[in-house]
C-alpha cells in the first residue's frame, strides 16, 4: 500500500511496493504538536470504538505490515474516501503455520474490522502456488471479527504450501497476508533406516524416490592438500581438516572416489558423461561433490 521509494517515506521504507496502487503517504499526525511526518501513515477508519476512541490503520517505514489501533478522536490523521457501494474496509491477518506434519498443519488468522458490514465467512486458504483464493482447499472458521483456528489436511508430504486468511461480507472476499511452510516429509516405506559402513542413516521419500536424510560420513580422513587416492581405503576430506565437520556436515569426496576408480556410467549419467567428469578429475578438484550411493 506505501508509496515506492524515499521521495516522502523515511529510509528504509521497508516492504514497499505499491501493488495496490493506494500509494500511502507518510502525513505524521496533529495533537496539538506535530508527529511522524515520513515515518507512519495514519488513516481513520469509518469504525467506532468507543465514545472518545475510532479504528485506525498504521502503515510505519521500517516494516510492510499493516497496524490497526484504536486511538483518540481527538487526533489529526489521514483521510481516504472510498466510493459508496464498494468492498467495506476490512481487515484481516494470517497466523503462521504450527504443529506441521505431513499432512496436516494449523494456522488461522483475526479479522480485526469489518467495516460495518459484518463477516458472514472467515478461514484460510491454501495451495502450492502463491497467491492462494477460495478457489483452492480453504477453511470456514465461523464469522465475525475475532481470532480463529483452522486445520489445513490432506496435506502432500514434503511439499512447500502458501497460506492466507480470508474474510467474507456481502460485498466479496478479503486476503490477508501471505505466509508459506513444508509439510514434514516421511521416511521411506519400509526403510526408515539404512546403516551403511557402520552408520546408521534415516531415509525421506522424495517423489518416487527414497534418499538418505543425512550426508553421507564413511571413510578415513585425509588432509584437504591431499588427493585422494585407488587403494584399499575409502578417503574422505573434513572441512578445515575437523573431524567434527564430518560429525555434522558428512564428508567432502572427489569424484574418482565416489565412483571407486570406475569411470562405467552409474546413477543415471552416460559413459560420455563419466568420462568427462573422470578427464576432469585427473586435474586438481578446488571443489567436492558429497558422496551419494544407492541402496
Amino acid at each position: 500500500m506505501k508509496e515506492v521509494g524515499t521521495a516522502h517515506w523515511m529510509s528504509p521504507n521497508t516492504g514497499a511496493t505499491n501493488s495496490s496502487d493506494f500509494t500511502a503517504l507518510p502525513g505524521g499526525r496533529s495533537d496539538n504538536t506535530w508527529n511522524n511526518i515520513t515515518q507512519i501513515a495514519r488513516f481513520w477508519s469509518s469504525s467506532q470504538y468507543s465514545g472518545s476512541n475510532s479504528w485506525s490503520l498504521w502503515l510505519w517505514y521500517t516494516t510492510g505490515s499493516l497496524t490497526t489501533n484504536n486511538n483518540s478522536k481527538n487526533y489529526g490523521y489521514s483521510l481516504r474516501c472510498m466510493k459508496a457501494g464498494t468492498t467495506p474496509l476490512t481487515t484481516v491477518t494470517t497466523d503462521a503455520a504450527s504443529n506441521i506434519a505431513a499432512y496436516t498443519a494449523t494456522s488461522g488468522g483475526t479479522v480485526t474490522l469489518d467495516g460495518g458490514d459484518p463477516v458472514i465467512a472467515r478461514g484460510v486458504c491454501w495451495n502450492t502456488s502463491s497467491g492462494p483464493t477460495t478457489a483452492n482447499s480453504y477453511t470456514t472458521d465461523g464469522s465475525g471479527t475475532g481470532t480463529f483456528i483452522s486445520s489445513l489436511t490432506g496435506l502432500t508430504p514434503g511439499t512447500l504450501y502458501y497460506v492466507r486468511a480470508y474474510a467474507t461480507n456481502s460485498m466479496g472476499t478479503i486476503y490477508g497476508n501471505e505466509v508459506s511452510f513444508c509439510s514434514l516429509p516421511i521416511a521411506c516405506p519400509g526403510i526408515p533406516t539404512v546403516t551403511y559402513e557402520g552408520k546408521t542413516y534415516n531415509t525421506v521419500e522424495i517423489g518416487t524416490q527414497c534418499w538418505l536424510k543425512e550426508n553421507l560420513n564413511v571413510g578415513t580422513k585425509i588432509l584437504g592438500t591431499q588427493d585422494q587416492q585407488d587403494n584399499s581405503l575409502i578417503e574422505k576430506y573434513c572441512y578445515d581438516d575437523l573431524e567434527t565437520n564430518c560429525d555434522t556436515y558428512g564428508g567432502l569426496y572427489q569424484w574418482d572416489e565416489l565412483m571407486q576408480y570406475v569411470t562405467t556410467a552409474g546413477a543415471g549419467e552416460n559413459e560420455a558423461v563419466a568420462k568427462k567428469n573422470n578427464q576432469h578429475n585427473n586435474r586438481r578438484l578446488l571443489y567436492f561433490k558429497t558422496f551419494i550411493c544407492s541402496f
